[in-house]
């Protein structure tokens, strides 16, 4: 295959991202490390993350093999059930903001206050393994999926 078709398919190949609700049921059915990514409509660096760095092919190649990709709005307003736990977005009307649950409670540090970009890692029992809370480029990122 020529190297000018291999990028065509590369650039068409996209990750393969899934909802908390899809990624119980598929860890059912196999365990896998799980990569998840919390955004919002007007986060900037979210933005240039899906433009640059989830563009890359190495990078969509790894994560769509060896992970279970997880993207969700970090404001949405769904009720998500996830580990027999209903999670819900508490700060609607309080906040102009309001941030889900569940990126608080995977996305939070002790010294700091909810921040965008999120991208939290975890291993193949479910637990964090890495919280990474800015943009990370796409050479940064392969060295984080050890490609």
């Amino acid at each position: 295959m020529s190297t000018s078709v291999q990028q065509v398919n590369a650039q068409s190949e996209s990750v393969r991202w899934m909802d908390f609700e899809a990624l119980e049921v598929a860890l059912t059915k196999e365990t896998k490390k799980v990569f998840v990514d919390f955004v919002t409509e007007w986060c900037v660096y979210c933005k240039k993350m899906d433009r640059v760095v989830f563009r890359d092919p190495e990078v969509i190649r790894e994560l769509n093999a060896n992970y279970y990709c997880v993207r969700m709005n970090a404001e949405s307003q769904d009720s998500i059930k996830f580990g027999g736990r209903t999670f819900i977005n508490r700060e609607v009307g309080l906040k102009r903001n309001p941030t889900h649950e569940l990126p608080l409670l995977l996305g939070s540090r002790e010294d700091h206050p909810f921040t965008l970009p999120v991208i939290i890692i975890l291993n193949e029992r479910f637990e964090v393994v890495e919280r990474y809370f800015q943009y990370i480029s796409p050479e940064q990122m392969k060295t984080i999926l050890k490609i």
